[in-house]
């Protein structure tokens, strides 16, 4: 194991347990105050937990009691490189200057310092900007610059602060594939509110929410069969849980009796969820007629939310993205009666 990671700020109402294996990147999502941000200070060792205990690849980072007192590495030795949102380059240095930085610190020759940026710099595909400096840059430029600068360093453990937050939704996607092609085999925790960046890049996903894990496990066990609403809502899914009823049906606690392809059968009477995508779901202002081979939920809509070039319909247990041409011919509005519908096979159900 590479990491185990046991901390606590009493302050922050942050408790939080994890393991990264070597080799291993883990995506850490979460709203605003999850305490994401925490959990990369505490290990990174710019901020002192009240309690805890972590080791990485053998060495311990910290280990203080419920007293406060314990050892506790300085961040300089834990050999942990943290990638913040912003590059934050030295604006007096070159790009290969910026990235030998590290090599340098850590008691290697200027040649060989140099030589080695010039690995890292060929590596994110910035070999060509060795001269510049950050303010000839643009964002994009600078963040794989400070991705070459992080990985140089040979960190045991790199950490990355939502990487693509501060760029250009164009320049996002050649970063995330550069990123995945340099983070194969490295132990990386990163922190992320983009769903995409999840799916692209991390291996198993810890989902927190006000100081504690909710839901941890691999990528897409997570992210496509979540286990609560708050995951469902991270992944963009609509859940519907119950339990299993007769012929593989998922019965509501309200009653609703819904059917939906699954790889594994729903146990009669045991904890099950039904996962379907808003883009995938219906809505009409009258009972759809029998035979019409739709799951149904029936609702009230509780708000019209536009987003992009669909509109989010939202009902008490169901959404629906819908064009807004279709919301406006349906006359939708919010405390109208409505009937959602999906289709099974576009639907999934699975145990919890």
């Amino acid at each position: 194991m590479s990491l185990q990671f046991a901390g606590r700020v009493g302050a922050r109402g942050f408790d939080v347990e994890l393991e990264l294996a070597e080799g291993e990147t883990v995506a850490v999502l979460g709203p605003n105050g999850a305490g994401k941000s925490t959990l990369l200070g505490v290990l990174a060792g710019l901020l002192r937990p009240d309690s805890g205990r972590a080791v990485l690849n053998g060495e311990r980072l910290f280990d203080i009691a419920g007293n406060g007192r314990g050892p506790w590495l300085p961040p300089h030795r834990r050999g942990i490189s943290l990638l913040a949102q912003e590059a934050l380059l030295f604006p007096h240095l070159t790009a290969r200057e910026n990235v030998a930085f590290g090599p340098r610190s850590r008691g290697r020759g200027k040649a060989a310092s140099a030589a080695l940026a010039e690995e890292w710099l060929a590596e994110v595909d910035a070999a060509a900007l060795a001269d510049r400096r950050p303010a000839e840059l643009s964002g994009g430029q600078a963040q794989r610059i400070a991705v070459a600068r992080a990985l140089a360093a040979e960190p045991k453990l790199l950490l990355l602060d939502e990487p693509m937050a501060a760029l250009d939704v164009a320049v996002a996607p050649a970063l995330r594939r550069m990123l995945r092609r340099v983070l194969a085999n490295r132990t990386t925790l990163i922190v992320t509110h983009d769903i995409l960046d999840a799916f692209t890049l991390a291996d198993r996903v810890v989902v927190m929410d006000g100081g504690r894990v909710v839901d941890a496990g691999p990528t897409r066990a997570v992210l496509d069969r979540p286990t609560n609403p708050f995951t469902a809502g991270l992944a963009a899914l609509n859940l519907l849980t119950g339990r299993g009823g007769a012929a593989g049906e998922l019965v509501t606690e309200g009653g609703l009796r819904l059917r939906a392809t699954s790889e594994t059968p729903l146990a009669p009477d045991a904890r099950a969820a039904i996962a379907v995508r808003p883009a995938f779901v219906s809505v009409r202002v009258a009972p759809p007629a029998s035979g019409a081979g739709l799951q149904v939920v029936p609702g009230t809509v509780l708000d019209l939310e536009p987003r992009g070039d669909v509109v989010r319909v939202r009902t008490e247990l169901i959404a629906a993205d819908l064009a807004p041409g279709e919301v406006a011919a349906l006359d939708l509005a919010p405390g109208m009666a409505v009937w959602c519908g999906f289709a099974a096979e576009q639907a999934l159900a699975y145990p919890l």
